[in-house]
């Protein structure tokens, strides 16, 4: 078994200063698991004068060899042997037999099988055993605190992580001195316990006395059990040697995942480089308060001066909130204005938030919104009706219960949308009035499982730039509107839509870029649109649709 100890026992009595005025040479060779009897020779000879050997021939090895140790004692390590092979080894023992004749020489052998030990050994053979969970905590405890003192909150942890050790001295070890680097050498921080666990053990104290240094750059607190967060989290301030307090203004990537029983947030739109903001799983959290936004830290003269014009998650670039059913509100700050708050936030996303109604509306350079499993509309209205998320190019809403219809004033807003799609929202009844206001900029337009939209958009024919339209599980809608002069349409795909009865004869024309065409499971449609001009086409899916009664002319350009 590999960490037990053999290499460094082995090192030790190679070290020892009886057996350095003991033997003439001391040879150290890493063998591992390729055994070649004239590489460890070489290898050998190399140790001995510090020089590379380029000869290859057996005997002229073994001349160099009786040269160099002639007359001399040495002693020989092994390291890490894997070979089982009796007839290699008696070679190796042949080929060292006559290099000199002095007495006391002594070969040293380190491996992890009990056959290899057994063919090679004429004298002593020593079974390294398991460390006892005591010994295991001892030597974790001596690398991790060599000044002695171990803080009294830290020991439950420090025997859990020597205990997961399992008697190996190398992890126990290595572990150990993880723990012991200097504090500002860390630049990325993960506090995981397991989930699931019945047994809550000081978790608030433990994170507590684990403050970092202010160079931490990222910071990831999972499965945290304590009912609030430690105070260097909540202000993200840690404290000095000397008792001073300072901020942690080098992260640029937080995540608070699966800490269940936390109720308030930290401090965090004070943190002048923070780009990366994951909130997951934090179950009793019912609102995101203006504290939040860190403006009272930032107009503290304490802080960098006055700040009172300088934005909150003035560089963030990324935010999700995910998994939280019983998150209500996520409030403005007091300051709303534009430059203020926000102002490089590229991505938002919104997952599982049921509860949720009210969000911020200013989000300057919102370019990506994902939003799904959320009741009310209100947040997607909030997001996305604002007068600067012009330039949004991808949506994409999963599972809004309570949407009817896409809002009003979205489309004079989003003009630059590029990506649109619609899953699981089973009282849409309408995608928008019209589309016009779309501009020529959507490229992508997927609606999914929406079980009550009967109608599309008159005028899908005005997206100048769509390439991909995509409609599935949509039982109720009975027609397609016409896709005549969707020059750039390159794709289209309908499937599971049981009410579809028929697709017009033109509605296709002048579709002059469409490569691929698919219609699934449409079990009452019974006519099909006229594919003859359609010279890109190269792939036709038609899939159970038993009511129709003809298929369209073979092509020759299909696939």
């Amino acid at each position: 078994m590999g960490g037990l100890g053999k290499t460094t026992l082995a090192r030790l009595i190679y070290n020892d200063e009886q057996i350095v005025r003991y033997f003439d040479e001391r040879i150290w060779v890493c063998v591992s698991e390729i055994f070649d009897v004239n590489k460890i020779i070489r290898l050998v000879l190399e140790s001995l004068t510090q020089r590379s050997i380029d000869v290859q021939s057996r005997n002229a090895l073994l001349q160099i060899l009786h040269k160099e140790l002639g007359g001399r004692k040495y002693l020989l390590v092994l390291d890490d042997v894997w070979n089982e092979k009796l007839e290699e080894w008696d070679d190796f023992k042949r080929s060292l037999v006559g290099i000199n004749a002095t007495k006391g020489n002594a070969i040293i052998v380190t491996t992890r099988s009990e056959r290899v030990a057994s063919i090679v050994a004429t004298h002593h053979l020593h079974f390294l055993e398991k460390l006892s969970e005591d010994d295991c905590w001892s030597v974790f405890k001596e690398r991790a605190f060599p000044e002695g003192d171990v803080p009294m909150e830290l020991v439950p942890i420090g025997k859990q992580i020597a205990h997961k050790c399992s008697g190996l001295p190398l992890a126990a070890n290595l572990l150990g001195g993880m723990l012991r680097l200097t504090k500002e050498n860390i630049y990325k921080l993960i506090f995981q316990w397991s989930s699931g666990r019945q047994d809550i053990v000081n978790d608030d104290s433990v994170l507590g006395g684990l403050e970092p240094h202010p160079n931490l750059k990222s910071l990831t607190v999972q499965n945290f059990m304590g009912d609030k967060l430690p105070t260097w989290i909540m202000t993200m301030m840690v404290s000095t040697i000397e008792g001073h307090l300072l901020g942690l203004d080098n992260l640029v990537e937080i995540k608070l995942k699966g800490c269940r029983k936390c109720e308030e947030l930290p401090m965090l739109g004070h943190l002048p480089h923070l780009k990366y903001l994951d909130l997951t799983g934090l179950d009793n959290l019912k609102s995101i308060s203006r504290s939040f936004y860190g403006r009272d830290f930032l107009r503290s003269r304490t802080y960098q001066g006055d700040n009172t014009n300088i934005a909150s998650f003035r560089s963030l670039k990324r935010l999700v909130f995910c998994n939280m059913p019983n998150l209500v509100e996520w409030t403005e700050p007091e300051e709303v204005t534009t430059e203020k708050v926000f102002p490089h936030l590229e991505e938002i996303e919104i997952h599982n938030c049921s509860q949720i109604t009210t969000t911020p509306c200013s989000f300057p350079s919102l370019e990506e919104l994902r939003i799904s499993n959320v009741s009310s509309y209100q947040p997607l209205e909030n997001i996305c009706s604002s007068d600067n998320s012009s330039g949004l190019t991808f949506l994409h809403i999963d599972g809004l219960l309570e949407l009817a219809c896409l809002p009003d004033n979205l489309l004079n807003n989003i003009k630059n949308l590029v990506y649109l799609a619609i899953y699981k929202c089973p009282n849409l009844v309408h995608v928008v009035p019209r589309v016009r206001g779309f501009g020529s900029f959507l490229r992508v337009l997927d609606i999914k499982e929406c079980t009550n939209l009967s109608t599309l958009p008159d005028d899908l024919q005005t997206l100048q730039s769509l390439a991909m339209l995509w409609i599935s599980r949509c039982p109720k809608i009975t027609s397609i509107p016409s896709l005549e002069g969707l020059t750039t349409l390159e794709e289209l795909r309908i499937s599971y839509c049981d009410e579809l009865a028929s697709l017009p004869n033109e509605m296709l024309l002048s579709c002059m870029s469409l490569k691929s065409l698919s219609i699934e499971n449409c079990v009452n449609l019974t006519s099909f649109p006229n594919l003859q001009q359609l010279n890109s086409l190269l792939s036709l899916r038609i899939v159970d649709c038993p009511q129709l009664t003809c298929l369209p002319k073979v092509l020759h350009s299909l696939s």
